[in-house]
């Protein structure tokens, strides 16, 4: 395992290195050495978060068995239940987060100790958890080119000593030996801990003793095995594994290397040109710093060199020599540096998946209808990474719902609709019928993204356009829109509540449905207009990739079309 250790260290400290960029020099004592005024990690990771991970999952549970539905719908709401009570959320947030750096790692479990508190987080007694595992404090079989073969996966984290001493799945004999851990850098290593850019590295006293304890998992053995951090040779617990059969941790990485256990993070392949950017941008700054103007005079014109210096700005002086002065400037940024810097700027959002179209920061295209285009043709990476995400989701929330199906001693008082009805039930061990196997267990889709109120208010014109047709079918079928719930909709996701005002029943009573156009004579329903409409929004201003082109090779000094050299203005006037 030690061997493991150090081979993750270079992993850790390029993991490091790229947290200190990402803060930058002014979040902490010990963030980066050098400033970031073009922040393109901070960017970029700020933006894929967003777009992996917006909000928590809502899951969906299906059967094929007609007789087991109802439980499927009481195992849905509960799952959804647990995932808003463990906050799972903010730690999928983190867990993405952390898949951009190096990877992705999250643990499963059931806590049967208590109330209490491990690396940070309080567990209930007998509530399924999901915790973030930081990748400076995981081990894995570094000898393994993929997960499933590795001989051990482990974690290392913090107890309070005094529940750890008394801890009833600890061995009594080998708890009696534990010591309070101070309070260091990583384990046996030289490299530091991205929780040092803000707590430092210096050992201090903490306000509760904690111990330093591996959780290791051999699934080869079936066994958990508990031992102390700081003293290999007291194990503190040896037990068959009796969760899930793919183990208790969960890793999330995009792009594999053959025959390599870590998967190549996207932060890793931007560093190197966003890198490059902030230094060609910060060696700028200092020449743009270092320019002066100054006027140089001939020897023996003290008064003219007087009388200029104390002109106003506009104001004529007497001169008795014109010719004797001159400006001269030195210092300044640099033209062709400027353009190079220009054009790695591109790059880095290139590189990063066409960083501005994606987080929308600047036109992609002349027109509206085009930049929906590139947007979608940029989404095709992040749709490869939402389904890497998905998959890492399900995998979690699955082994969180089978906790919640075999745990006997588990009781939920929740509530569930039926037909638009809140109907109250208990998720309790006799009402679950059949196995766990016999429930698919799925990630709605889209559920992740954030979606604003105007796409709410999209989706609802979209689907009533789609609907109004089958109006007369819908009649047939005794079914019928309702009204007073669009206008409330709408009046919610635009925010302007007249709506509710305009469209009332002359009566007092709710809302009814616009009378729809009756069928023709021979039956048929009422023909509905169809039209495409091929819409071309001009931006307004030329693209942002367009101008940067355009300055950029004016800098350089090639020779520039007059229509080029306008699209570096356009807009500037507007």
């Amino acid at each position: 395992m030690r061997w493991s250790l150090k081979r993750f260290e270079f992993a850790r400290n390029e993991r490091l290195d790229a947290i200190k960029q990402m803060v930058g020099k002014h979040y902490a004592e010990d963030g980066a050495s050098q400033k970031q005024p073009i922040n393109m990690l901070a960017m970029g990771a700020t933006g894929y978060t967003q777009k992996l991970a917006a909000q928590s999952p809502a899951v969906a549970v299906s059967t094929p068995f007609l007789h087991a539905k109802p439980q499927a719908a009481e195992l849905q709401v509960a799952i959804n239940h647990l995932l808003k009570e463990i906050k799972f959320r903010r730690d999928l947030q983190r867990v993405v987060l952390d898949s951009l750096f190096t990877i992705g790692i999250m643990k499963v479990g059931l806590d049967l100790r208590g109330s209490v508190e491990i690396g940070g987080a309080l567990h209930d007694e007998g509530q399924p958890y999901a915790d973030v595992i930081s990748f400076d404090n995981f081990v894995a079989d570094a000898q393994a080119n993929v997960y499933e073969r590795c001989e051990y996966v482990g974690d290392k984290y913090k107890m309070p000593l005094e529940v750890a001493l008394e801890h009833p799945l600890f061995d009594a004999e080998q708890r009696a030996k534990l010591k309070s851990s101070e309070k260091n850098r990583w384990n046996d290593s030289a490299s530091a801990s991205p929780e040092n850019i803000t707590q430092g590295e210096e050992p201090v006293t903490e306000y509760r003793e904690h111990v330093s304890l591996w959780d290791i998992w051999l699934p080869k053995e079936n066994l958990i095995i508990t031992v102390a951090a700081d003293c290999d040779d007291v194990i503190l617990r040896e037990e068959e594994w009796q969760g899930p059969e793919s183990g208790p941790y969960k890793m999330l990485g995009y792009e594999p290397v053959p025959e390599n256990l870590l998967p190549l993070a996207p932060v890793q392949v931007w560093r190197d040109i966003a890198d490059l950017t902030n230094r060609l941008f910060s060696k700028l700054g200092r020449q743009a710093l270092r320019q002066k103007t100054i006027g140089l005079a001939q020897s023996g014109k003290q008064e003219d060199v007087k009388r200029i210096n104390e002109a106003q700005d506009g104001q004529v002086v007497k001169n008795d020599s014109p010719q004797a002065f001159h400006e001269f400037s030195t210092g300044g940024a640099n033209q062709q540096g400027f353009g190079f810097m220009m054009q790695c700027k591109s790059l880095a959002s290139w590189h990063m998946g066409n960083l501005d179209t994606m987080l929308g920061l600047a036109a992609g295209s002349d027109t509206a209808t085009q930049d929906k285009l590139m947007s979608s043709q940029s989404n095709e990476r992040i749709q490869f990474m939402q389904g890497q995400v998905y998959d890492f989701c399900e995998s979690v929330v699955r082994d969180l719902g089978a906790y919640l199906w075999y745990d006997p001693l588990i009781e939920l008082p929740l509530v569930k609709r039926a037909a638009g009805v809140e109907v109250p039930f208990t998720f309790a061990p006799e009402l679950r019928e059949g196995d766990y196997l016999d429930y698919n267990i799925s990630i709605v889709p889209h559920s992740l993204q954030q979606k604003t109120p105007e796409q709410k208010m999209k989706t609802i014109i979209e689907a009533v356009q789609v609907l109004m047709p089958l109006a007369p079918y819908m009649q047939q079928e005794q079914l019928m829109f309702n009204v007073e719930a669009i206008v409330r909709a709408m009046a919610q996701y635009t925010g302007v509540e007249e709506l509710l005002e305009l469209i009332r029943a002359g009566n007092g009573m709710p809302l009814e449905t616009h009378r729809q156009e009756m069928p023709d004579s021979a039956g048929r329903a009422p023909k509905t207009p169809t039209h495409s409409v091929y819409e071309r929004v001009n931006s307004g201003s030329s693209t942002t990739q367009g101008k940067e082109a355009a300055m950029i090779a004016q800098l350089m000094g090639a020779k520039v079309q007059p229509k080029e050299q306008a699209l570096t203005t356009r807009g500037m006037a507007q």
